[in-house]
């Protein structure tokens, strides 16, 4: 047996040939998670794939590339998903709104000509049998004021009930409580109903508030 120890075996460092990991990368990662962003992290995955290979020295981190692009194209699809949610149930209320005021304003322009027939005619209004729309339209009402913005394609029935009192409008009692003109609340999405007054305003007051108004009158249900 020899009396020199044995000399540890010398090894040669294994070299890392992978290099420093692409800031690119990185960024593109980290962009990715941020709401608002991801579309960024999809930018700077491909830039940092692109540049990765040619660098020198060559730099590693294309896992992190491909997460960032990938997380980047799922927050924006979700983003946009989300803004979707967001603006379209606004947008459909804005769109009512501007029916529900162009409704109205019709009822408006409806009520000013019929109070204008009656000056013209002894204070009477024109009879729902003689043809009130034909008879409005000569005063320059244009066809499309008779039609609500709120009706469908397949609707048939007439847009606005007419309802004028049974006697001369100088002798109506309350003027402000008097229905001659309503749209079909068929046709609203909610309970108020836009509702033209003998006294010439219009408003929108409950469905049920509308039935009471014409009972009194002695007229029929309302959109009936």
């Amino acid at each position: 047996m020899s009396a020199h120890p044995t000399p540890p075996q010398f090894q040669m460092p294994v070299q890392d040939d992978r290099g420093p990991v692409s800031g690119l990368a990185i960024t593109a990662l980290v962009l990715s998670l941020v709401p608002g962003v991801g579309l960024l992290g999809v930018i700077f995955g491909v830039a940092a794939l692109l540049t990765m290979n040619n660098s020198s020295p060559a730099r590693s981190g294309k896992g992190l590339a491909i997460a960032g692009i990938v997380v980047g194209f799922v927050t924006s699809a979700l983003g946009v998903l989300l803004c979707a949610g967001i603006l379209l149930p606004a947008l459909g209320k804005a769109r009512e709104s501007a029916r529900e005021l162009k409704s109205r304003s019709q009822l408006a322009l409806m009520t000013q000509s019929l109070l204008a027939y009656a000056q013209d005619n002894r204070d009477h209004l024109p009879e729902i049998a003689t043809g009130w729309e034909q008879r409005l339209s000569a005063t320059g009402l244009s066809p499309g004021a008779f039609e609500s913005p709120r009706k469908d394609a397949d609707w048939t029935g007439p847009s606005y009930i007419y309802v004028p009192p049974a006697t001369s409008v100088d002798r109506v009692p309350n003027p402000s409580q008097t229905v001659i003109l309503y749209e079909d609340p068929r046709l609203s999405r909610s309970p108020m109903v836009p509702v033209a007054f003998l006294d010439g305003s219009v408003r929108e007051i409950q469905e049920a508030e509308l039935a009471r108004l014409l009972e009194r009158q002695g007229r029929t249900e309302p959109g009936r």
